[in-house]
């Protein structure tokens, strides 16, 4: 990517390791960066469903992949530990709501904190495909404006969307599903101070997402 500050890049290599069983699941991964200051992450993340409704997740990264790219530069790394957590309750399969927070401590000072909230209502299904609304709210707070990268002292974002998944063919374990989606939403942001009024960003509005998927199973 291109800024003002140069080029930078981040490439990583990794490996990782999965355990599951009946109620919760636990993954680890190690990686290790090929540019920029050739750091290392460790990751872990676990999930468990004490019921059909309830789903918990929590996770803890080191030298995390989620920082802004325009922070990694020659003048300075920007590196982050990223620590989340996350519960959702799902009435049935048409119908879901979850409940989410993220923390980032970075090596500059900087910390931010995250609060998001999704709601998932299915409005009709069939053999080949499903139509899904969704509503989704968040906001953060920043400690710190004197970065390099993006960090607004504090943001709020709500959007709305349709998704539609269709199945064009399928032949046993072999398919192919077409998913189109829309979102329009608003997005707000307070630059200075806790104290500064919301404005809106130009070009905030809707969202348009097309993606094709074909999977075989041996």
């Amino acid at each position: 990517s291109d800024f003002d500050g140069g080029r930078p890049r981040h490439e990583r290599v990794g490996m990782g390791l999965e355990y599951t069983a009946r109620d919760w699941g636990v993954v680890g991964e190690v990686g290790q960066a090929l540019n920029n200051g050739r750091d290392s992450t460790i990751s872990l993340r676990a999930a468990w469903s004490p019921t059909d409704h309830w789903a918990i997740r929590a996770g803890v990264e080191h030298n995390t992949d989620d920082v802004p790219l325009k922070g990694r530069n020659d003048t300075f790394q920007t590196l982050a530990d990223r620590y989340s957590a996350s519960v959702s309750y799902q009435w049935h399969e048409s119908r879901s709501v979850s409940l989410g927070v993220t923390h980032h401590d970075f090596n500059d000072g900087n910390r931010r904190t995250a609060l998001s909230l999704g709601v998932t209502q299915r409005v009709t299904s069939g053999p080949n495909h499903r139509v899904d609304l969704s509503a989704d709210a968040y906001t953060s707070q920043g400690e710190r404006v004197d970065v390099f990268y993006y960090n607004p002292k504090r943001d709020v974002a709500v959007s709305v969307g349709v998704s539609a998944h269709l199945t064009g063919w399928r032949r046993y374990d072999h398919f192919m599903t077409h998913e189109l989606s829309a979102f329009v939403g608003q997005y707000r942001q307070s630059e200075d101070s806790f104290d500064s009024p919301y404005f809106s960003l130009p070009g905030s509005g809707a969202l348009w997402r097309e993606i094709i998927i074909a999977r075989a199973f041996a």
